[in-house]
């Protein structure tokens, strides 16, 4: 078991913030930036074991240098929460670099170090080493089988998997849904590129994931639907439902995902797991990025809704675990009950709280 869920919460904040996300109270303050001179170093570099057996320090595989300004509000935001931030370490220092330096949000930053120089002109010079829950659309009709008489598998696991290919071919419906109604709602071409980018990522979920569950034994089958939405969604209802299946669902979902893909001990789970998680923490922060365009057109009035729906959301995840077999957890990576527990504070505190909180919405 992870004693330390951590690292998996800090990655979905990286994600989070290198997608432009002010999710930092620091964010919020509007003032002049000063750049100070600094250099971040964190986590250390791998040991290569030599011929004679004795060890050395492997160099950094990566380097990258760039140039900016803070007349770019996204820099300044970003690094002012780096400037404000206890951790040096932490998603909002590592957030400004990568995003300074040009570098993918997918960046791996285990050994990491960021020498930031000011004047004309600034530059970050930036050293690196590399070393499931989905969207619901509306009408999903789960298809849930008595095991007498239509069984989805006689391995546990296959039954699991089968389980969860139902859930991401349900999702590729529900991204076609938001992508209509995001264009609709004159969202920008950017969040509705995306949307139908993740589109195209849960079919291929579905495919990887129903083929895995099938040579365990599985039998997966499409979802079916009680109805389908002729006409978009109002806009306050495509931000609440996003809250609940983006912010809350996906971003769970996408912890899960990332434990997963480094725990499960059956290797074909955890290989399906590594595809997946990368594509569900693009999902998560996708989720973000529409909640605060829809947030910014709906104003004060959608605060207590928006709090409210996750507040509902939240209490729903929290009640919706189900006990496994250990062996069972084992081999498809799931966390047990005290450790999503654990996932749960973790991310309420360090994302959900700051996001969600409002006076007039009672925990």
């Amino acid at each position: 078991m992870i004693t330390d869920v951590r690292p998996i919460v800090e990655r979905l904040l990286r994600k989070l913030v290198v997608a432009g996300l002010p999710l930092m109270a620091a964010c919020q303050d509007d003032g002049p930036v000063v750049c100070e001179p600094s250099s971040i170093r964190c986590g250390s570099p791998s040991l290569c074991l030599e011929p004679d057996g004795s060890t050395s320090q492997s160099l950094p595989l990566t380097m990258g240098r760039a140039t900016f300004t803070f007349d770019d509000g996204r820099l300044a935001d970003y690094y002012r929460a780096c400037a404000a931030s206890k951790d040096s370490c932490g998603p909002d220092c590592r957030g400004f670099c990568l995003a300074a330096a040009g570098f993918s949000p997918a960046t791996s930053t285990y050994y990491f170090t960021c020498d930031l120089t000011c004047g004309a002109p600034n530059q970050v010079q930036i050293s690196y080493e590399s070393a499931v829950c989905g969207r619901r659309p509306t009408g999903l009709q789960r298809q849930r089988c008595d095991r007498q008489t239509a069984p989805r598998a006689d391995s546990p696991l296959g039954r699991l998997l089968a389980e969860a290919a139902e859930l991401e071919a349900a999702s590729v419906p529900a991204f076609a849904q938001l992508a209509a109604d995001l264009a609709a709602h004159g969202a920008p071409e950017g969040l509705v590129r995306a949307a139908r980018g993740a589109m195209a990522d849960e079919a291929r979920h579905w495919r990887r994931t129903r083929d895995v569950a099938r040579r365990k034994g599985g039998a997966p089958v499409r979802p079916t639907f009680a109805r389908r939405r002729a006409a978009p969604s109002s806009l306050e209802a495509l931000a609440a439902d996003n809250v609940v299946e983006g912010c809350i669902r996906e971003t769970f979902g996408a912890l899960v995902a990332a434990r997963q893909a480094a725990m499960a001990v059956d290797r074909e789970v955890a290989a399906l797991m590594t595809a997946i998680a990368n594509d569900e923490m693009n999902h998560a922060a996708l989720a973000w990025r529409i909640d605060a365009w829809a947030a910014q057109r709906l104003g004060d009035s959608f605060r207590a809704p928006r709090s409210a729906a996750a507040h509902v959301a939240l209490r729903e995840l929290g009640a919706a675990a189900r006990p496994l077999d250990p062996d069972l957890r084992a081999a498809a990576g799931l966390p047990d009950p005290a450790e999503a527990a654990a996932l749960l504070t973790a991310t309420w505190d360090a994302l959900w709280k700051p996001a969600f909180s409002d006076p007039s919405v009672r925990a």
